[in-house]
């Protein structure tokens, strides 16, 4: 069996100046685990508490994608394993997508979102923003891209306190470095690649300030490997 000893936190604090912090509202480290548990990632926000705390804030995973693979499986398995630590997740989601239908199955808490066209649709932007208000989610994870111009304008559009985090899972593929794109990622407080290959890509490609982008691995559960 592969076991993987190191554990992985992200936290969000308010507490600004404080040394730890890369920057007044985000604090990102990695925990080494020297028991034989595998690599699984832990987010907590407000103040930095002990692995497995209890915290209240919602945290929102937004997710159109219309398909069933890998991308729309780890969103699920990383709702389940955060819901499992005691988090509060809602997947954000259309109705009957396939990501929609498991996560009921799963148990997992739902906002049902309409879907949305991929650029400038500032009318489900200002109904997504009513959307999150409603639902009490001061944080949202995008994972697709096709997801990220209707959330930049959430937060462009009256969403300035909301904490946006773009969750990477594909290449970039071609230069992002034009306006539109400079814009979109402007609001992105954070940037989540999986290895430091992406990091480099988005580094090259886009004009994303490297402070902002972090490597995190994606988890592996060791009872699949059993």
């Amino acid at each position: 069996m592969i076991r993987t000893g190191a554990a992985l936190s992200i936290a969000v604090s308010s507490e600004a100046g404080s040394e730890r912090h890369t920057s007044p509202n985000k604090y990102w480290k990695i925990f080494p685990w020297s028991s034989v548990a595998a690599f699984f990632p832990h987010l907590y926000y407000g103040s930095l508490v002990e692995l497995g705390r209890e915290t209240d804030e919602n945290i929102g995973f937004f997710c159109t994608s219309p398909s069933w693979g890998g991308l729309e499986i780890n969103v699920l398995r990383l709702a389940r394993w955060l819901a499992a630590r005691r988090h509060r997740v809602t997947l954000l989601v259309p109705e009957g997508t396939p990501l929609h239908r498991e996560a009921l199955l799963a148990g997992c808490p739902v906002g049902v979102v309409a879907q949305h066209k991929k650029y400038f649709d500032i009318a489900a932007a200002v109904r997504l923003r009513a959307t999150l208000r409603q639902i009490g989610v001061p944080t949202v994870f995008v994972f697709h891209r096709d997801d990220m111009d209707v959330m930049a304008w959430v937060k462009l559009i009256g969403g300035r306190s909301l904490t946006l985090i773009f969750k990477q899972h594909m290449q970039l593929g071609v230069s992002r470095r034009d306006p539109v794109h400079a814009l979109r990622y402007a609001r992105d407080d954070s940037w989540i690649s999986p290895l430091e290959g992406l990091r480099a890509e988005v580094l090259a490609k886009t004009f994303i300030p490297p402070e902002k982008i972090h490597v995190i691995p994606l988890g592996v559960d060791p009872d699949h490997l059993a």
